[in-house]
């Protein structure tokens, strides 16, 4: 199984993806974007069945982002990891379907 993290700020990327046993969560495959177009690309080429994703980034929210990979790729799984407590926000990303909503900082 292959994941994908995304997230506009590096750091909070960084973080993310080397302070997680992801082996032992059984995934093979950790990628990482920082924009909605750089996440299509990697969905285009790799194999990806879960996403961890930012709302707020530019050049697309993590939202639309999710709505694309809903219509294109429907069998992923998506955890959104946001600093906004919104209540749209929380809204918009159950109605799409998300697993979870995860406010930073996050608890490793």
């Amino acid at each position: 199984m292959n994941i994908i993290l995304i997230d506009d700020e590096a750091v909070a990327l960084n973080a993310l993806k080397r302070r997680m046993d992801w082996e032992k969560y059984g995934f093979e495959q950790v990628f990482t974007a920082n924009s909605m177009p750089q996440a299509q690309q990697l969905f285009s080429e790799q194999r990806i069945e879960v996403m961890l994703c930012d709302i707020e980034m530019p050049w697309g929210s993590g939202l639309e982002l999710f709505e694309w990979v809903k219509a294109h790729y429907p069998a992923v799984e998506c955890v959104f990891i946001t600093c906004h407590p919104e209540y749209d926000y929380m809204r918009k990303a159950l109605q799409l379907g998300s697993a979870d909503y995860l406010l930073k900082p996050i608890d490793y």
